[in-house]
């Protein structure tokens, strides 16, 4: 894969912005510089991701990267809908006891009726 043909891919996944192909470092992207592919944080650190022996080589891995990247948060979205369906099927009720000199409160959930 050629620098130009990963561009456009990135562009049609809409994430070309989360990526830096031209050596430079910007905050919260993932970079490449040289042959080597690094997190940048948003306080500037690099994190190692991995390292090429070509330019087809980092491309390939990059454009595959990313799909993996979007194949994880989209099971994330999912499984963070599922439970929030799951926790809608129940209810939570507060009860307090009081003893000398202290309050203690609990939560119960049980199922909706």
């Amino acid at each position: 894969m050629t620098l130009k043909e990963l561009t456009l891919k990135l562009s049609e996944l809409h994430v070309l912005t989360k990526y830096s192909l031209d050596g430079e470092q910007r905050f919260d992207t993932f970079a490449l510089l040289g042959w080597y592919f690094y997190y940048i944080d948003v306080h500037g650190e690099k994190e190692f991701i991995a390292s090429f022996h070509s330019d087809e080589e980092a491309y390939d891995f990059i454009y595959e990267f990313a799909l993996q990247r979007i194949e994880l948060a989209k099971m994330y979205k999912a499984k963070s809908e599922e439970f929030k369906r799951e926790e809608s099927c129940y209810v939570e009720t507060q009860e307090q006891v009081q003893g000398e000199g202290f309050t203690m409160t609990s939560t119960k959930r049980k199922l909706k009726s």
